[in-house]
């Protein structure tokens, strides 16, 4: 668990950095190939991480 402030603020850039790695890979694919599979699995990704960075969020809170 992350006690002070300044390990929080990072902790949650970084989180917000992953989440924003993911949608780019979600435009990235639609723009390369109009694929469903790639949009699916990118999706559930992202769906995952956000589940993730809310517990975590919620357990440093």
């Amino acid at each position: 668990m992350v006690k002070d402030k300044k390990s929080l603020f990072f902790y949650y850039i970084i989180s917000i950095l992953k989440i924003q790695f993911i949608m780019i890979l979600l435009l990235y694919c639609e723009y390369i190939n109009n694929s469903i599979y790639c949009v699916v699995t990118t999706t559930l990704l992202f769906a995952m991480m956000l589940a993730f960075v809310r517990t975590e969020l919620a357990d440093l809170i």
